[in-house]
């Protein structure tokens, strides 16, 4: 009974393995259409049906860096299991050295980490290592690659303007600092002001705003502080100014109040 329980797990982990193979060849497979495609030049169809076709540096960046890729890949699977003979490792260091030129020359955060691959390869090579010791730093080297050519360098130099939250100690882009008329500085985010906050529904201050605004924007009257405040002002100047009721009526149904005009004459 327990060598054919031993038989059925040895069949269960040799499927597996297949499984496992299969499902990395496909996944290998996507990664080199995906590079491919990148690496097209641009098609659209003319007039009287005339397909035109344009190299964009991008797709020149992307076809120049997907064959150091598919150099790095053919020598990997040619490589045998053993300790390759001196003239093959002088090609891979050759080839090596000529991908940390190019790759100095991107501007992308896996650029650092790849070159610190490759040269740790070099290191390895020169102590006569086999390719199965070498088989993940490899596949490490051709993940970074492909992320490399995937990117968009015009992107990539483009510095998001961002800033540290004092609250919760996480860069946030500056959009996301709101500064109402009485804050003297944008050091807390909009998420942790929130939290901040009070809990009492601000809508019905946000529906007397809406309402001042729409009298303003009738009168023509587009400069009017009326755009410039915010909720949290309106409910101070409810609140606290006028004690949450109103001077002629009295009523105390914020729903009900209203903050119009005040005519002098």
């Amino acid at each position: 009974m327990n060598i054919l329980l031993d038989k059925e797990i040895q069949l269960l982990n040799g499927v597996e393995r297949q499984r496992r193979a299969i499902r990395r060849e496909q996944t290998e497979a996507v990664v080199e259409r995906q590079l491919a495609k990148i690496s097209e030049p641009k098609r659209w169809v003319g007039s009287y049906n005339h397909v035109i076709e344009m190299e964009t540096p991008q797709t020149q960046r992307a076809r120049f860096l997907l064959l150091y890729y598919q150099r790095l890949k053919m020598f990997a699977e040619s490589s045998g299991t053993t300790v390759g003979d001196t003239g093959d490792a002088q090609d891979r260091v050759a080839l090596l050295d000529e991908l940390s030129d190019v790759i100095v020359q991107e501007c992308h955060p896996a650029t650092e980490e790849l070159e610190n691959l490759l040269q740790r390869e070099r290191q390895l090579l020169l102590c006569s290592l086999g390719s199965d010791d070498l088989s993940l730093l490899r596949k490490r080297q051709l993940a970074l690659l492909a992320e490399i050519i995937r990117s968009n360098p015009a992107k990539a130099r483009e510095k998001k303007a961002t800033k540290l939250c004092r609250k919760c100690k996480k860069l946030r882009p500056t959009h996301a600092f709101t500064l109402h008329t009485r804050q003297r500085s944008a050091d807390i985010c909009g998420h942790c002001s929130s939290l901040l906050g009070s809990t009492v529904d601000i809508a019905v201050y946000r529906s007397i705003l809406r309402a001042v605004r729409r009298d303003e924007r009738k009168r023509g009257a587009l400069a009017s502080y009326a755009f410039i405040i915010q909720d949290n002002d309106i409910k101070h100047i409810v609140e606290n100014i006028w004690h949450g009721h109103s001077v002629i009526s009295n009523a105390s149904d914020r729903a009900d109040l209203m903050l119009p005009r005040w005519n002098i004459a």
